[in-house]
């Protein structure tokens, strides 16, 4: 026996908002990938295992002091690959490598 449970609007909203982006994320898991790639080869390996999730954690904090700041004024900011797009990638790039941490795969 099923339900027919009532959808709520906000279900709604946020189907509809899921499907219109669910195209794009390809290409911006694949972008988020690379970027992790080369960050990955600058940074070194087994950068983040020296401090683990607390270190991602303080990490994560500078990333969304920066962001709380450049949304405060703008995008706006003095150097100039800082954009708010970056940051968000930042963090999104932080979140996978402290899953994959987590999971012993880092």
């Amino acid at each position: 026996m099923t339900h027919n449970i009532p959808r709520s609007t906000f279900e709604e909203e946020l189907d509809s908002v899921l499907s219109s982006i669910q195209d794009k994320f390809p290409a911006q898991l694949e972008e988020l990938k690379e970027l992790l790639k080369k960050k990955h080869h600058d940074y070194g390996s087994g950068n983040l295992k020296k401090r683990g999730l607390l270190g991602i954690q303080v990490r994560l904090d500078d990333k969304f002091s920066r962001l709380d700041v450049l949304l405060k004024n703008n995008g706006e900011a003095h150097v100039n690959d800082e954009s708010i797009e970056d940051t968000w990638r930042d963090i999104a790039g932080y979140s996978v490598m402290a899953i994959c941490l987590m999971n012993d795969k880092l």
